[in-house]
């Protein structure tokens, strides 16, 4: 059976009230850490998921160049495979750099290379669709470099 204790208002003994007094604020303070925590876990964690997406699509882009895939547009644009391979190595390390304490960095040199290749496909005239995933690069790195310049 389910029994319940009546609390009076103002208890008997002032010293019981002033305890009851001192450990509710204890308990909003710990409440409010519990809950900045959260939120600051969930900000990292919204960091890390972007910075995972992008290391997918500069992957990808690597994985492309250094099996030719994207030799003739390469050629097209009149850039050498010199060029290609130098850009495949400079997207691995500023790939690798999203994850260290040069996360800036990387985060603007992966902007200019992919606004180069965002200017090379217009330059081409390229049809839009062609260059949406360059886009969609472009707004993340964005996006992540707003949130690293707010911290």
């Amino acid at each position: 059976m389910l029994q319940l204790e009546l609390v009076k208002p103002f208890p008997s003994s002032s010293t019981a009230y002033l305890t009851k007094l001192a450990e509710f604020p204890t308990f909003l303070l710990q409440f409010c850490c519990v809950i900045f925590a959260f939120y600051l876990m969930q900000k990292e964690m919204e960091l890390t998921i972007i910075k995972i997406v992008l290391t997918i699509i500069f992957g990808l882009s690597v994985l492309g160049k250094m099996t030719g895939k994207t030799k003739l547009v390469f050629e097209k644009a009149g850039y050498g495979k010199g060029i290609m391979y130098t850009i495949a190595i400079a997207e691995i390390i500023l790939t690798i750099g999203l994850f260290t304490k040069f996360e800036l960095y990387a985060t603007v040199g992966l902007l200019a290379i992919i606004g180069g290749a965002l200017f090379t496909l217009i330059r081409l005239k390229v049809k839009p669709p062609k260059y949406i995933m360059a886009l969609v690069t472009i707004i993340l790195l964005l996006v992540l470099l707003g949130i690293q310049l707010s911290q």
